[in-house]
């Protein structure tokens, strides 16, 4: 009798510690915003990222926990932008991520912040007759900051990404019937508002 009493006074208490992190938590709704390419040597001999670059837009849903960390939901899509169209190649990709970071002086005006995440790709790639359709795993860290103004979060983020960047050989390119990919290096930069659920 004594054991089923403290077991219901555990569960009792495990139920209100569960509604008060509840009560805790902030959830918001949001869009973005951004663009990205991959990383390639150009041909001054820099480092730039203006390999296959694409914009797109997305959707987001954030959970403020408790101690300034954060988990983020988001769904992107994403299409190639007139300079690799024209130079032959398109594409279009569809991204879904699961971001969780940091932030700094969440209650103040401006709010800096770090987050890491994972995802998947839906990547379509077509290059002079050659294509390629995949999901694809991706994986990505970033720094960013908020301007908080009431309800409203207006939001930047730069990320680094591991990506799939698709690569084909030009000169055997109009007898191969698809197009291959590898995992390299992305640049993004994201512009982002949320409300305040």
């Amino acid at each position: 009798m004594r054991a089923h009493a403290t077991l219901a006074t555990l569960a009792l208490a495990a139920l209100t510690l569960t509604a008060a992190d509840a009560a805790a938590l902030d959830a918001s709704l949001g869009a973005r915003i951004g663009g990205y390419g991959f990383r390639q040597v150009n041909a001054s001999g820099g480092m730039d990222f203006f390999q296959c670059r694409m914009d797109g837009v997305g959707l987001t849903g954030t959970v403020d926990l408790p101690g300034s960390f954060f988990t983020e939901l988001g769904v992107d899509y994403y299409h190639a932008l007139a300079q690799p169209v024209l130079e032959g190649t398109d594409r279009l990709s569809l991204h879904t991520s699961l971001a969780a970071g940091y932030r700094l002086f969440p209650d103040s005006i401006v709010s800096p912040n770090i987050q890491a995440g994972v995802g998947a790709e839906f990547t379509r790639v077509s290059a002079l007759g050659a294509e390629a359709e995949a999901v694809v795993p991706v994986a990505f860290m970033g720094i960013g900051g908020e301007v908080n103004l009431g309800r409203m979060r207006l939001g930047a983020a730069a990320r680094v990404h591991a990506m799939q960047l698709p690569v084909y050989d030009w000169d055997a390119i109009r007898t191969q019937d698809a197009v291959d990919l590898r995992t390299e290096v992305a640049g993004q930069v994201l512009f982002s508002m949320r409300y305040m659920l």
